[in-house]
């Protein structure tokens, strides 16, 4: 009983802002041209308001929720009603101009029923939380000054239009007190609300604005009361009906075809509801931090505005700021979202009319601090320091907005927002990471002059880690940027230009056009590009444009990062044949490690010469640590065995490279199988032959210990710059 009391005191609380929100919005869309829809266009109000209230509250996945026509769905219908009542013809009747605008309204609740329900049907919601945010925030800009001319018009019965200013002055003029009294009833609000964040600050103003209005008339000529008040027309509302079938002076067929007309107004309410439902959601799911079903929320609106529709009523959804406001005032359960309902639903069957006593000044006031407020909420300062090209798109969309229409500016905004991505993701590099040779090496094994070569010339091997998604601007920006680098000045040009693709996710088709100009300026450099970690559909992107970017002479493909950088040192050290080491024997190379030609030649003798035909099997992984081979000629692979997986692949090893010295002088087994990767020719110094070495001949058993600390030593030098790069 006490969750009970709580959902109807709530309830009664947020049934006031709803049936006061009803009026404004029946004031805002019947005014003007349409005054004479007035009071059926309350009852339409009404009702969507009582069925979405209802339908939400009981179906949302979210408990304490409040439905209701919301502003930025009203305010498209402020501009579909205008719309319908300017392609009627000049000598219409005002009843068949009410008619028509209130079929529209029906006409563009019920399709947008539909669509909502077909996207929860089809659990396509959460495709809506992408909406860019200064397509939101524009959207939300153009309904806030929309509300805002709204209040001057109920305030005035003039239409706010900046390009005559002349009527506006003297609307202003001839309507100030009014204009007096919505303005300060927003000046007092926002001050008071600053200091106190209750519930009741909103409510209790507008009831005392309404005093003070009727206060002030009090104390006037009863003449001065004119334009105070709501027009409801000459009709009750048991004249009016609730259904389709009764529009006062036009049939539902006569309107159709004007209706029919503005599809693109129809259209927009539907998109602007959707991104109603998914905005209102999104800010309840943030505050009251929990998360929502967003596909049966649309589900639910869907089925509500199709009944509704089918009435003559207008489109709801959840409303974020009736749902806080229940909330705040101790809401429980989900009956607090039922009572303003069915007080909407009591109203519209027993009394509508007293709506219209309320003094239009309170009804402005209210609708120019529904516009302040969304604007204050949607724009600041400080987004604009932040980014101010999406704070001047923003005000792009709603100047297309208001100038257009919705969906032609929501249209705009899409694409000024995918440009403006487009721009500002330009701008972020997609390069992960720069090195060189002297800080990233192949897992190749090779001579300590080779090694000091392609230490001492690394700076011509230039390697990019890309990440992302490559498309014409970033595919742009980064072809450029490198082909800057070509014409640094510099002692040592770029010989291999590795791009490893490894964290790449995708590319569009322009970016094989992009990467073709990046080998003609690498074949004009005499310089190589090598392309490599390409993902399946990266690889074929590429290989499927008529560019060819892969020729296989200045553009190579490589499975793995590890394999260019292989190749791109073979082609280095090619270059540099004359370099001592590169192409003596390996005996004369052994005398210059030594540097003692008889201590070599007492190495020698215990040495066993073996040769390995390409595949063999040169040591097994788990094997005793009984030799250290030193390869003469050839190349060997070094595999790591896998219990039901196939070998790793971890270092290749090139001639002069030295096999086996950490397990044979530690004593642990062998760590890894090494196979021959070709025609191999190796020198083995196993452990019995060490052993009588160390007794026959100390010296020859030093010298090779200190050949092999040196390797060792080398290693750890170039692992270590290796390691460094990478942190880089």
């Amino acid at each position: 009983m006490r969750h009970v009391l709580r959902d109807l005191l709530s309830g009664s609380v947020v049934s006031a802002i709803s049936l006061a929100y009803c009026a404004s919005f029946a004031a805002f869309i019947f005014a003007g041209p349409l005054a004479a829809g007035f009071a059926p266009g309350l009852n339409a109000i009404l009702l969507g308001a009582g069925v979405s209230s209802v339908a939400v509250a009981l179906g949302a996945s979210l408990r304490r929720v409040v439905a209701g026509p919301d502003t930025p769905v009203v305010a498209v219908f402020g501009a579909l009603a205008l719309s319908i009542a300017a392609a009627l013809p000049a000598d219409a009747a005002p009843d068949a101009v009410a008619a028509a605008a209130l079929a529209a309204i029906a006409v563009a609740t019920a399709l947008t029923g539909l669509l909502l329900f077909a996207i929860g049907a089809a659990r396509i919601g959460s495709a809506f939380r992408f909406v860019p945010y200064s397509v939101i925030a524009g959207f939300l800009v153009a309904s806030g000054c929309l509300l805002i001319a709204g209040g001057f018009r109920v305030a005035t019965g003039a239409r706010m239009n900046l390009m005559e200013i002349e009527p506006l002055v003297d609307a202003a003029s001839l309507h100030a007190a009014q204009l007096a009294f919505a303005a300060g009833f927003v000046a007092a609000v926002m001050l008071i609300r600053r200091r106190l964040r209750q519930f009741y600050v909103l409510p209790l103003a507008f009831f005392c604005l309404i005093a003070l209005a009727y206060a002030y008339l009090a104390l006037r000529p009863a003449a001065d009361a004119a334009g105070w008040f709501l027009d409801a027309g000459a009709r009750s509302p048991d004249d009016v009906g609730v259904g389709l079938h009764a529009f006062g002076g036009m049939r539902l067929a006569d309107a159709l075809p004007y209706v029919l007309g503005r599809f693109g107004e129809i259209a927009a309410v539907a998109v602007i509801t959707a991104m109603a439902v998914v905005l209102n959601t999104s800010g309840l799911e943030a505050v009251w931090k929990t998360n929502a079903d967003l596909d049966r929320d649309f589900r639910v609106n869907g089925l509500a505005n199709i009944l509704s529709g089918a009435l003559g009523g207008i489109a709801g959804n959840i409303s974020l700021n009736r749902s806080l406001l229940n909330r705040e005032c101790g809401a429980a359960g989900r009956l607090s979202g039922v009572v303003p309902g069915a007080v909407c639903f009591a109203t519209l069957l027993f009394g509508p009319g007293v709506l219209t006593t309320i003094p239009t000044p309170a009804l402005a006031g209210l609708l120019f601090f529904l516009g302040v407020s969304i604007l204050v909420n949607s724009l600041s300062w400080g987004s604009l320091k932040r980014n101010w090209p999406e704070f001047l798109l923003t005000w792009l969309i709603a100047a297309l907005i208001l100038t257009t229409g919705y969906l032609e500016g929501l249209a705009g905004g899409l694409v000024g927002a995918a440009l403006l991505f487009a721009y500002t993701y330009s701008r972020v590099s997609v390069v992960r990471r720069a090195f060189s040779r002297r800080d990233r090496s192949s897992a190749v094994d090779r001579a300590p002059e080779h090694a000091r070569l392609l230490a001492d010339e690394g700076g011509r091997i230039r390697g990019f880690d890309l990440h992302g998604y490559l498309f014409f601007a970033t595919s742009s920006r980064l072809v450029e940027d490198l082909k800057r680098r070509f014409q640094e000045p510099t002692d040592a040009p770029i010989a291999s230009l590795i791009l490893d693709f490894r964290l790449v996710s995708g590319v569009d088709v322009t970016t094989a056009f992009s990467f073709a100009k990046l080998r003609n300026a690498c074949e004009e450099r005499g310089a190589t590009l090598l392309l490599s970690g390409m993902q399946p559909a990266v690889a074929e992107a590429l290989a499927a444009s008529r560019h060819g970017v892969v020729d296989g002479r200045v553009a190579r493909r490589f499975d793995t990062l590890d394999g260019a950088l292989e190749w791109a040192e073979e082609d280095l050290l090619r270059s540099h044949a004359d370099v001592a080491g590169a192409d003596e024997g390996f005996e004369r190379w052994l005398a210059r490690q030594f540097g003692d030609d008889e201590i070599v030649g007492a190495v020698m003798d215990y040495l066993e010469r073996l040769t390995f035909a390409a595949g063999d099997r040169m040591v097994e992984q788990g094997a005793p640590p009984d030799s250290v081979d030193l390869i003469a000629a050839g190349r060997v692979a070094v595999f790591l065995e896998r219990p039901g997986a196939p070998p790793l692949r971890l270092r290749s090893m090139a001639s002069h490279a030295v096999i086996g010295e950490m397990g044979f002088y530690r004593g642990h087994p062998r760590a890894a199988a090494v196979v021959a990767a070709a025609e191999t020719v190796t020198l083995r110094m196993r452990r019995d032959a060490y052993d009588r070495m160390a007794r026959e001949h100390p010296a020859a058993a030093a010298a090779f210990d200190r050949f092999i600390i040196r390797t060792l030593a080398d290693r750890l030098t170039y692992a270590n710059a290796e390691i460094a790069g990478h942190a880089l």
